[in-house]
């Protein structure tokens, strides 16, 4: 049990990455980056959408529009139980272009248990 867990806490000590500008206008990013799935391969989280854009732009989850921005960082709460990774972007409202993009992946953890005896007997 405790090394499931920190399998899945280095999974997403792994994929925290700092926020990349794309040509100078915005990001968007994930607090978790990663869901573990249960043993239905069911992801059940609370994702904390941060995005930012220099122009007026909105995050969006598949075609929903989360919330929208202009010149700050602003963050918003999504609520996911699902089977498959999500996608969110940031899009331009203008030119409804997009500017970044980033997705929640699902990790498995471990089906198989090792043995827990030692591998060395007296006997």
């Amino acid at each position: 049990m405790i090394k499931n867990i920190i399998t899945v806490f280095a999974v997403l000590i792994a994929t925290c990455t700092l926020p990349v500008l794309a040509n100078n206008s915005g990001y968007i990013e994930l607090r978790p980056k990663a869901c573990a799935v249960d043993s239905n391969k069911q992801c059940v989280v609370e994702i904390e959408v941060v995005f930012f854009a220099d122009i007026h732009a909105c995050a969006y989850q598949t075609k929903h529009k989360l919330a929208c921005t202009e010149n700050k960082e602003s963050t918003t709460i999504y609520a996911y139980e699902g089977d498959t990774a999500i996608r969110f972007d940031l899009i331009d409202s203008k030119s409804q272009k997009s500017i970044d993009y980033t997705e929640l992946t699902l990790v498995e953890l471990a089906k198989y248990k090792r043995r827990q005896r030692n591998p060395w007997s007296l006997f």
